[in-house]
């Protein structure tokens, strides 16, 4: 997958189209809600106060350094805090728990391991439950199709991949109530924010992981002046100030949702032109999946390579494309 990523865009290339981690992944699979107040504020604080104050402990000595705080020594303590534990011990536990997600998983940084995903997934049986990552963390798991220690076996599963082998779409039939206001953040193109680091959420290049026909999308922005902001020289900063025009576009995020034609699935696959194909479930069953409707006000057209009308430039490679299928 490192092959297959581009950091100007920060989205996975692959032969069936572009995509990426969402805001809806990270809803669905580590169940935290990603609408509200951006992460930021600043960097002027005691950090054994703070620690004391939210994690009910005064850090040891090089558990800290500045104003960061080792992912290491908040697993090492608060990772396990038993039934019998008070209140405040399971919040420290929480608010712990949380700052190794966005410091470790969700917003990592050059510092490494202070506070600032697999190729092919196995196949679990265990019942859909939420947060998704609790599927995954019971054991019960088939690695039986995926590659072990082979490079070359992963290079070649992803080179072939079929539009048919791709779940664009993966919490569709997912039981689970969902506000609105998360749903509209989900397909928000605006900036993520954690303190000092600021990402741009591209989901104008990934519109077919939101169930819209994907659009030949404009060109990334540069973000290399965002990324040259770390954490390694104690750098203290009011982000709220530096990122001030950020975060007033991320507070105006519902500006920003996608608007595109509507594809109404239903436990299909869409490949990069929003046609319609069988899902291994589907696929000899015996029963005819359901149709594919398109919500739009212009006049209904085929779905087909047509539709892309003005692309004269693209039809040379388009065709060649569809001779190698």
């Amino acid at each position: 997958m490192v092959e297959r990523w581009r950091p100007e865009t920060h989205t996975f290339h692959l032969p069936v189209g572009e995509c990426t981690i969402t805001l809806e992944d990270v809803y669905y699979i580590l169940g935290l809600n990603v609408s509200g107040f951006p992460v930021s504020g600043s960097n002027f604080v005691n950090i054994k106060e703070i620690c004391h104050d939210y994690l009910g402990v005064i850090s040891p000595q090089g558990a800290t350094k500045g104003n960061s705080i080792k992912l290491k020594w908040l697993k090492d303590t608060f990772d396990d805090v038993g039934e019998n534990a008070s209140v405040l011990e399971k919040q420290a536990s929480c608010r712990a728990y949380i700052l190794r997600m966005i410091g470790g998983l969700l917003m990592s940084d050059k510092s490494n391991n202070r506070y600032r995903l697999s190729c092919v997934a196995p196949e679990s049986s265990n019942p859909w439950i939420f947060p998704l990552a609790q599927r995954f963390n019971s054991g019960g798991l088939n690695f039986g199709k995926v590659p072990h220690n082979d490079i070359e076996g992963y290079r070649k599963t992803i080179d072939h991949m079929m539009v048919d082998e791709f779940y664009w779409r993966p919490y569709l039939m997912f039981q689970h109530e969902v506000s609105e206001e998360e749903m509209v953040t989900w397909t928000a193109c605006t900036y993520l924010h954690c303190f000092h680091i600021v990402e741009k959420h591209h989901t104008d290049r990934v519109t077919l992981q939101f169930g819209f026909h994907q659009q030949i999308p404009q060109p990334p922005e540069d973000m290399r002046a965002y990324h040259e902001v770390d954490m390694r020289h104690e750098v203290d900063d009011n982000w709220n100030w530096v990122w001030k025009e950020e975060i007033q576009h991320w507070n105006e995020r519902h500006n920003y949702v996608l608007q595109s034609k509507i594809v109404e699935e239903s436990g299909l696959f869409y490949n990069l032109f929003g046609t319609q194909c069988t899902t291994p479930e589907t696929a000899g069953s015996g029963s005819n999946p359901p149709t594919t409707n398109v919500q739009d006000n212009d006049q209904d057209e085929p779905e087909n390579l047509n539709s892309f009308k003005g692309l004269n430039e693209f039809d040379e490679i388009l065709d060649v494309e569809l001779e190698v299928i």
